[in-house]
């Protein structure tokens, strides 16, 4: 499949699409998923979708996205989700977005999901746009738990007293694992550039913390 020229992989029929198994989808490039014609897309099953990675999703045109059907979306991974341009977004169907799990519409990024149109929100069901305020207030969370870390680690206090003060500020501000995932990695980020490394020890008890949170709410 991978030898096949875009031209081909354009000419192909919908059945010769839709019999590729998802190793197959795997093996596109980037090139190649953009040839794929709407038609053939939208006779994709869900397994043969699932098989492209996130980057082939990333190369989806808005025209291919806004053929994916209800099903297709309802079945996307989070991750590849994440991965659709903003113009992709911008286009999906409002029956494909109602049709995305609650799951999927948390892994839309801020930037995804400032592109959605009015149109789209209104068909956003309750349960999805619950989803989406709760996200915009952990983001806004983050932000906050963010920079009351940074005020602390450039304080003065002792080396002890901040320890503290930022384990209490983890316990008060609890973030969802992406979240929290995020908020590890920046605090890494700005502790290298303020040159505080007693840091570490902080950031390996809230990986731990998050990794516990993760399997309690599993």
């Amino acid at each position: 499949v991978r030898a096949l020229s875009s031209a081909a992989i354009r000419n192909l029929s919908t059945e010769q699409i839709a019999a590729l198994s998802s190793e197959q989808m795997s093996a596109l490039s980037a090139a190649q998923v953009v040839a794929i014609t709407t038609a053939q897309l939208a006779a994709l099953g869900t397994a043969s979708l699932n098989g492209l990675g996130t980057a082939q999703f990333a190369a989806l045109s808005s025209t291919q996205a806004a053929a994916l059907t209800s099903s297709q979306l309802a079945a996307l991974e989070t991750a590849d989700l994440a991965a659709l341009s903003s113009a992709a977004i911008r286009n999906l169907t409002t029956d494909g977005l109602s049709a995305i799990t609650t799951e999927g519409i948390v892994a839309l990024t801020s930037v995804q999901a400032a592109a959605l149109t009015s149109t789209q929100i209104s068909a956003l069901t309750t349960t999805q746009l619950a989803a989406l305020e709760t996200k915009k207030q952990k983001e806004s969370q983050l932000v906050q738990k963010l920079q009351l870390t940074k005020y602390l680690l450039t304080s003065g206090r002792g080396r002890d007293e901040i320890m503290k003060l930022l384990s209490f500020i983890d316990w008060v501000m609890r973030l969802p694992k992406p979240l929290e995932l995020r908020y590890i990695e920046q605090v890494r980020e700005y502790s290298e550039e303020k040159n505080v490394s007693y840091v570490t020890s902080f950031e390996r008890f809230a990986r731990e913390e998050g990794m516990q949170q993760g399997q309690q709410e599993g």
